[in-house]
């Protein structure tokens, strides 16, 4: 079976732009892939760390840089590759980078119906950003090197990471 069979038994008739296809895509990818990636830092793109995402990761992201160059700016990939969580970074972006995850999400009423899948809601802001919020938190030992696995949440406002806080073990 393949994806366009997928999507054509999934969504609806006119529910089929490119964009649907594209929060689709990013949603089935989150479903069937969770790979367990890493995050490292929170400064800007100077990448000091010397351990990269696991193999299978590292190679399900390039696949995704190339398939959509147009959501993943070049100057964030290598952070991506390197686990490393950047401010600026979209919540699709920010899972790539820092694996596994919990979330939540406050949708933006003007855009979202009350109910509305908070999956949906996250991936969509990767494409077209709205007033919706949401807060991954991750956990894991490359964010903050050297100080084992910490637990650390991202705000995001409007599709981009404008916060990065370390949460107490």
């Amino acid at each position: 079976m393949t994806f366009n069979d997928i999507m054509n038994r999934v969504l609806p008739p006119q529910d089929k732009s490119s964009s649907h296809r594209l929060v689709f895509l990013l949603t089935m990818i989150f479903l069937v892939f969770l790979p367990n990636v890493h995050a490292n830092n929170v400064h800007p793109p100077t990448i000091k760390a010397s351990k990269m995402i696991p193999d299978e990761d590292r190679e399900y992201a390039e696949s995704m840089f190339k398939e959509h160059p147009e959501i993943f700016p070049k100057e964030r990939r290598s952070s991506i590759l390197h686990g490393i969580i950047l401010l600026g970074m979209t919540p699709f972006e920010a899972k790539l980078a820092g694996g596994a995850f919990f979330y939540k999400v406050t949708a933006d009423t003007s855009r979202w119906p009350e109910h509305s899948d908070p999956m949906k809601v996250m991936w969509a802001q990767s494409i077209k950003p709205d007033n919706s919020e949401i807060w991954m938190t991750f956990k894991n030992a490359y964010q903050f090197p050297g100080e084992g696995d910490i637990p650390f949440r991202v705000h995001f406002k409007k599709g981009h990471a404008v916060n990065i806080e370390k949460l107490d073990k």
